[in-house]
């Protein structure tokens, strides 16, 4: 059966039906299930905000823990100890390679020699390698291990390449 209602939204048509037993008890059901369904979802809903809070409490705790003056101080010594260590790492390069090397690669970012097999080769001063081939330099293969300080690096590479060339295959493109 329809039935016109009219509020203050407007004017709608409503359907009703007349229900059995049957259909009633089995919509008590539905709803029942319905209800059930709902208050579940609200209890996982909330042991989720539960852990979450947790975790928020926690990861607090580490940021406190981060900014402690301790933490700091210990940033502070390493950055130092670092420094020191890329300053001596420095002058072994400038000691070794010698003044002139030294002085193209603060230049011109790069150094240029021969090496034993009469094959010329480039450092850049960002740690790659190029190999000379016909006209063009071609990039070495070569990879920089993470704690290695760069002037170190560059160092082992200019004396392994002048020394024993042939260990150094090109870069496969």
């Amino acid at each position: 059966m329809k039935s016109l209602v009219i509020n203050d939204r407007g004017v709608f048509e409503q359907e009703t039906y007349m229900l059995t037993p049957y259909g009633i008890t089995k919509r008590k059901h539905t709803v029942q299930l319905k209800i059930v369904r709902l208050r579940q979802q609200i209890q996982d809903k909330e042991m989720e905000i539960r852990n979450l809070k947790a975790e928020i409490e926690q990861e607090e705790k580490n940021l406190t823990t981060l900014n402690s003056p301790l933490v700091e101080s210990f940033i502070a010594k390493e950055k130092a100890k670092q420094e020191e260590i890329h300053k001596k790492a420095q002058s072994i390069l400038k000691e070794c390679i010698g003044d002139e090397l030294y002085t193209k690669l603060q230049a011109n970012k790069k150094i240029i020699f021969t090496a034993k097999d009469n094959i010329t080769y480039k450092i850049e001063d960002n740690g790659r390698v190029y190999r000379k081939v016909e006209k063009e330099y071609k990039q070495l293969c070569i990879i920089k291990p993470g704690n290695l300080p760069l002037p170190d690096f560059l160092l082992a590479m200019f004396v392994n390449l002048r020394e024993n060339p042939s260990k150094y295959p090109l870069r496969r493109r």
